[in-house]
Protein backbone atom coordinates (compact mmCIF):
# COMPACT_ATOMS: atom_id res chain seq x y z
CA UNK A 1 0.00 0.00 0.00
CA UNK A 2 1.44 3.46 -0.82
CA UNK A 3 -0.77 5.62 0.01
CA UNK A 4 -2.12 6.69 3.57
CA UNK A 5 -5.81 6.73 3.44
CA UNK A 6 -7.68 9.22 5.62
CA UNK A 7 -9.21 6.06 7.81
CA UNK A 8 -4.94 4.57 8.07
CA UNK A 9 -4.12 7.96 9.52
CA UNK A 10 -7.14 8.71 12.14
CA UNK A 11 -6.20 5.17 13.37
CA UNK A 12 -2.37 5.39 13.36
CA UNK A 13 -3.24 8.27 15.45
CA UNK A 14 -5.03 6.55 17.89
CA UNK A 15 -3.70 4.32 20.95
CA UNK A 16 -5.65 0.77 20.97
CA UNK A 17 -7.48 1.89 24.09
CA UNK A 18 -8.43 5.13 22.30
CA UNK A 19 -9.64 3.11 19.18
CA UNK A 20 -11.80 0.35 21.21
CA UNK A 21 -13.46 3.07 23.70
CA UNK A 22 -14.27 5.08 20.24
CA UNK A 23 -16.04 1.84 18.66
CA UNK A 24 -17.53 0.77 22.09
CA UNK A 25 -19.39 4.04 22.37
CA UNK A 26 -20.31 4.56 18.69
CA UNK A 27 -22.08 1.23 18.85
CA UNK A 28 -23.70 1.52 22.34
CA UNK A 29 -25.15 4.81 21.03
CA UNK A 30 -26.46 3.80 17.71
CA UNK A 31 -28.05 1.02 19.86
CA UNK A 32 -28.51 -2.04 17.05
CA UNK A 33 -26.35 -3.19 14.42
CA UNK A 34 -25.56 -2.59 11.09
CA UNK A 35 -27.24 -5.03 8.96
CA UNK A 36 -28.60 -5.29 5.04
CA UNK A 37 -31.08 -7.59 3.47
CA UNK A 38 -28.88 -10.14 1.37
CA UNK A 39 -31.04 -11.63 -1.87
CA UNK A 40 -31.02 -14.84 -0.36
CA UNK A 41 -33.54 -13.05 2.32
CA UNK A 42 -31.21 -13.62 5.25
CA UNK A 43 -30.10 -10.24 7.14
CA UNK A 44 -26.62 -10.13 7.32
CA UNK A 45 -24.17 -7.95 8.98
CA UNK A 46 -22.63 -4.71 6.71
CA UNK A 47 -19.94 -1.94 7.20
CA UNK A 48 -23.04 0.60 6.10
CA UNK A 49 -26.21 -0.78 6.97
CA UNK A 50 -29.44 -0.03 7.09
CA UNK A 51 -30.77 3.48 8.13
CA UNK A 52 -26.88 4.88 8.10
CA UNK A 53 -26.02 2.31 10.72
CA UNK A 54 -22.68 1.16 10.75
CA UNK A 55 -20.60 -1.77 12.23
CA UNK A 56 -17.39 -1.79 14.38
CA UNK A 57 -15.32 -1.26 11.53
CA UNK A 58 -17.52 0.73 9.57
CA UNK A 59 -17.57 3.44 12.61
CA UNK A 60 -13.88 4.10 12.04
CA UNK A 61 -13.82 3.95 8.29
CA UNK A 62 -13.76 7.75 7.12
CA UNK A 63 -16.93 8.01 4.46
CA UNK A 64 -14.18 8.83 1.63
CA UNK A 65 -12.61 5.71 1.96
CA UNK A 66 -15.90 3.44 2.19
CA UNK A 67 -16.47 1.71 -1.07
CA UNK A 68 -19.63 -0.47 -1.34
CA UNK A 69 -17.05 -3.02 -2.67
CA UNK A 70 -15.99 -3.75 1.08
CA UNK A 71 -19.22 -5.57 1.80
CA UNK A 72 -18.62 -9.33 2.05
CA UNK A 73 -14.86 -8.72 3.17
CA UNK A 74 -13.25 -9.68 6.55
CA UNK A 75 -12.00 -6.83 8.28
CA UNK A 76 -8.54 -7.31 7.76
CA UNK A 77 -8.81 -7.31 4.45
CA UNK A 78 -10.86 -4.03 4.74
CA UNK A 79 -7.63 -2.74 7.04
CA UNK A 80 -5.42 -4.01 3.79
CA UNK A 81 -6.74 -1.96 1.32
CA UNK A 82 -6.82 1.18 3.71
CA UNK A 83 -3.36 0.44 4.16
CA UNK A 84 -3.37 0.59 7.92
CA UNK A 85 -0.42 -1.52 8.39
CA UNK A 86 -0.15 -1.57 11.95
CA UNK A 87 -0.85 -5.27 12.86
CA UNK A 88 -2.15 -4.94 16.12
CA UNK A 89 -4.53 -2.21 15.00
CA UNK A 90 -5.74 -4.80 12.62
CA UNK A 91 -6.21 -7.30 14.88
CA UNK A 92 -8.17 -4.69 17.49
CA UNK A 93 -10.12 -3.91 14.38
CA UNK A 94 -11.15 -7.52 13.35
CA UNK A 95 -11.98 -8.42 16.79
CA UNK A 96 -13.94 -5.51 17.40
CA UNK A 97 -15.91 -6.33 13.92
CA UNK A 98 -16.29 -9.88 15.13
CA UNK A 99 -17.76 -8.38 18.43
CA UNK A 100 -20.34 -6.81 16.53
CA UNK A 101 -21.18 -9.51 14.44
CA UNK A 102 -21.62 -12.57 16.97
CA UNK A 103 -23.67 -9.71 18.93
CA UNK A 104 -25.79 -9.63 16.01
CA UNK A 105 -25.83 -12.89 15.20
CA UNK A 106 -26.95 -14.22 19.22
CA UNK A 107 -29.78 -11.39 18.50
CA UNK A 108 -30.49 -13.16 15.32
CA UNK A 109 -30.75 -16.51 16.37
CA UNK A 110 -32.91 -15.69 19.51
CA UNK A 111 -30.70 -15.17 22.34
CA UNK A 112 -32.37 -13.69 25.55
CA UNK A 113 -30.19 -10.98 25.47
CA UNK A 114 -30.13 -7.17 23.75
CA UNK A 115 -27.83 -6.31 20.67
CA UNK A 116 -25.78 -3.83 22.93
CA UNK A 117 -25.47 -5.99 26.14
CA UNK A 118 -24.19 -8.85 23.77
CA UNK A 119 -21.76 -6.20 22.20
CA UNK A 120 -20.51 -4.78 25.48
CA UNK A 121 -19.81 -8.21 26.70
CA UNK A 122 -17.73 -9.04 23.64
CA UNK A 123 -16.20 -5.43 23.98
CA UNK A 124 -15.09 -6.81 27.53
CA UNK A 125 -12.53 -9.47 26.31
CA UNK A 126 -11.27 -7.05 23.90
CA UNK A 127 -10.30 -4.72 26.74
CA UNK A 128 -9.37 -7.23 29.23
CA UNK A 129 -6.29 -7.98 26.65
CA UNK A 130 -5.58 -4.96 25.75
CA UNK A 131 -5.30 -3.84 29.75
CA UNK A 132 -3.10 -7.26 30.17
CA UNK A 133 -1.08 -6.07 26.53
CA UNK A 134 -1.15 -9.20 25.01
CA UNK A 135 -2.50 -9.24 21.50
CA UNK A 136 -6.42 -9.20 20.50
CA UNK A 137 -5.97 -12.04 18.11
CA UNK A 138 -4.09 -14.52 21.05
CA UNK A 139 -6.33 -17.63 21.04
CA UNK A 140 -6.19 -18.03 24.71
CA UNK A 141 -9.71 -17.61 25.93
CA UNK A 142 -10.64 -17.11 21.89
CA UNK A 143 -13.46 -20.07 22.78
CA UNK A 144 -15.10 -17.40 25.91
CA UNK A 145 -15.27 -14.48 22.95
CA UNK A 146 -17.09 -16.36 20.29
Amino acid sequence: MTFASKTAERINSMTPMEILDFVENAIVEQGRASVYDCPNGKIECAYRGKDGAKCAMGVVLDDADYTPAFEGMLAWAVTDRLGIVDTRKRNLLSRLQSAHDNAFREVRDGYDVSFVDAFKSKVWHVRKWINNGTNPMDMRGYNEFN
